[in-house]
């Protein structure tokens, strides 16, 4: 599978850690992982009912060059939007390409 010339849009990963606050305490932030080429391809969308109203979720397809340091609780930006990662979905291309299923899930905000 050749997609390296499929891999156009920018994105960048971010990870919830704990910042020490310099008074003995730990702050949860979002930091910045790593900017990366990706294919971005919606898989559709859905609704569900979050805070008593019906929002929609839309769902993305997310290809990388293969990285061993992305977990599920990461989050992918791309173009203002956060994603929450599901899941990843390594293929068979022997560690050259990694997918990762994403929602834009109201959960995602930070």
């Amino acid at each position: 599978m050749n997609l390296a010339g499929r891999l156009r849009h920018c994105i960048s990963i971010w990870r919830l850690v704990d910042i020490d606050d310099g008074k003995g305490a730990y702050v949860r932030q979002w930091t910045q992982v790593a900017e990366v080429l990706a294919e971005v391809i919606g898989q559709g969308g859905r609704e569900a009912l979050i805070d008593r109203s019906m929002q929609g979720i839309g769902q993305y397809r997310v290809t990388i060059r293969w990285r061993d340091d992305i977990r599920t609780n990461d989050q992918v930006r791309y173009r203002g939007r956060n994603l929450n990662i599901r899941s990843i979905e390594p293929d068979a291309t022997d560690r050259v390409w990694l997918s990762m299923m994403c929602d834009t899930d109201a959960e995602a905000i930070g």
